[in-house]
């Protein structure tokens, strides 16, 4: 599991109807993004406003609720077809399912630690290997006549086939 510690907000460049929850680990490395509808986000920044409120929100009312049941953690543990599933999970191992989006702000306002399965993180790191093999980058630094990066990552490609047949 990975700890996130900071949420950021950002248009998201394939729909205009909705935006990018962007998940930041410790390191300021965007870890997940999760797409949040606009109305949302509108009322999740509100919520990190210094307005002054009269009304407790929704997320207040439940994040108190919460805390009296005696949270541990909320967790982002699967994704199917570009939908994520979280839950919060209880010191009495019960547990809340919920959206991710929801989830994330309730855990922000209250303080309670938020993580990411190691199976997202895998299938993560394998779609980002995915997007650009070592070999396109090998020929891509070569088209560059970049022959020292060229070098570099054929080392790499040559360490990582070698540590794959141990």
């Amino acid at each position: 599991m990975r700890k996130i510690e900071k949420i950021k907000i950002n248009s998201n460049p394939e729909n205009s109807f909705t935006n990018l929850l962007e998940l930041i680990s410790k390191e300021n490395e965007i870890i997940l993004k999760i797409p949040i509808e606009s109305l949302t986000c509108d009322i999740i920044t509100s919520e990190f406003t210094d307005l002054v409120k009269y009304k407790k929100s929704i997320w207040e009312i439940f994040g108190e609720m919460l805390l009296e049941k005696n949270v541990d953690y909320f967790i982002i543990y699967k994704e199917i077809n570009k939908e994520y599933f979280a839950h919060f999970l209880f010191k009495d191992k019960k547990f809340l399912e919920l959206r991710p989006s929801d989830g994330i702000i309730v855990s922000f306002l209250f303080k309670i630690p938020i993580f990411l399965s190691n199976d997202i993180l895998e299938d993560k790191y394998k779609e980002i290997l995915k997007e650009v093999s070592i070999d396109e980058q090998i020929q891509e630094a070569l088209n560059k006549e970049d022959y020292e990066l060229a070098a570099k990552l054929k080392k790499i490609k040559t360490e990582n086939t070698n540590d794959n047949r141990m």
